[in-house]
């Protein structure tokens, strides 16, 4: 397959048409099957936008991505199969499944095993056939949370900084978000658990930081875990070492920069949460390696089940809050560093 620059039409007609939902300019002539000047622009520019070699040839690759380009969750059905099935509506879903804590290791637009195991998981946990099959139903779900996680992820961004400005903060920064892996038993308990909470504060806050442009290296606690990253942050429960109703933060005392992000970190909570907590708690945390700060919940689950339906909202203040504490982190890094 070979689409080029004087070629004309229907396959020319249907390039165009694709290009122009993608919002690509095709000039005064718009979709008429010729491929003129316009037509060859817009190509380049969405082979250049997809990391494809820009020839301004729509070949078999560049065919393929346009087409994965233009699906949207719900066209089709998606399920587990070999080859696996790819394309944006793919990689909607998964930032939708990972922005509720159902995690898919990957944000690719490739439905694989790990995007199956968080389909069935959200299937489950809405009562739903846990078949991993993204269909009408599975999908009219999504769609009911969709204002929700839209509404959420504006929350956390705040409005003292553009978009823009959060995207270039966040660039190129390796943050290691770690946690305690919960009892297979424990997903599917409707009070959650300690483990649990701190399982969906992780997934809330790397989804957070990757959609935002950061390299998240995200890992399960165990004794000696290896971290990656040049900054971490460790969701922990403790409820022998945390008062009822408190969010304690760990850091290694002796380390300076661990120090200055548990600060920071604490004066979001506090600001974030209010009355939710009474006091925040600094307890000696474990040398991790890079500057690391340890968010341990307490008791916070015994609010989060009073909170009746907005428990995901203040699960969602909790996340938000550790996102500014490292946002005021990096600010502060980044005005040293120009001193």
């Amino acid at each position: 397959m070979r689409i080029r620059k004087n070629d004309k039409g229907n396959a020319v007609a249907d390039v165009q048409q694709r290009l122009v939902a993608l919002g690509y300019e095709l000039g005064p002539t718009g979709v008429d099957g010729f491929f003129g000047k316009w037509t060859e622009k817009a190509v380049r520019g969405f082979q250049g936008d997809r990391e494809v070699t820009v020839t301004g040839i729509v070949n078999e690759e560049t065919w393929r991505r346009m087409v994965d380009a233009t699906y949207n969750l719900g066209d089709r059905a998606l399920y587990l199969r070999s080859p696996f099935f790819h394309g944006d509506d793919i990689r909607q879903l998964q930032l939708w499944l990972n922005g509720i804590g159902f995690r898919t290791e990957f944000i690719d637009g490739i439905f694989g095993p790990s995007t199956e195991a968080a389909v069935k998981e959200f299937q489950d946990n809405l009562d739903l056939s846990a078949d991993g099959i993204v269909g009408p139903s599975t999908v009219v779900e999504l769609n009911n949370i969709r204002g929700m996680l839209d509404q959420n992820q504006a929350s956390l961004l705040g409005a003292e900084l553009p978009l823009s400005s959060v995207v270039s903060l966040l660039q190129d920064r390796k943050i290691s978000v770690g946690c305690a892996t919960p009892h297979k038993r424990q997903w599917l308990d409707p009070r959650g658990s300690g483990q649990l909470l701190c399982a969906d504060l992780s997934h809330r806050l790397s989804n957070l930081l990757e959609v935002l442009g950061a390299d998240i290296d995200f890992f399960r606690l165990h004794p000696n875990p290896q971290i990656s990253g040049d900054i971490a942050v460790v969701f922990r429960f403790d409820a022998e070492q945390v008062p009822k109703d408190c969010v304690a933060i760990g850091f290694d005392h002796a380390d300076e920069s661990s120090r200055k992000l548990a600060e920071l970190v604490s004066a979001a909570l506090r600001n974030s949460l209010k009355r939710r907590v009474e006091d925040i708690v600094f307890c000696p945390g474990e040398p991790y390696g890079p500057p690391t700060v340890e968010v341990l919940p307490g008791h916070i689950s015994y609010l989060i089940e009073s909170e009746g339906l907005r428990a995901d909202v203040f699960k969602q203040k909790i996340a938000g809050a550790v996102f500014d504490g490292l946002k005021a982190f990096f600010e502060l890094s980044r005005m040293e560093e120009s001193v």
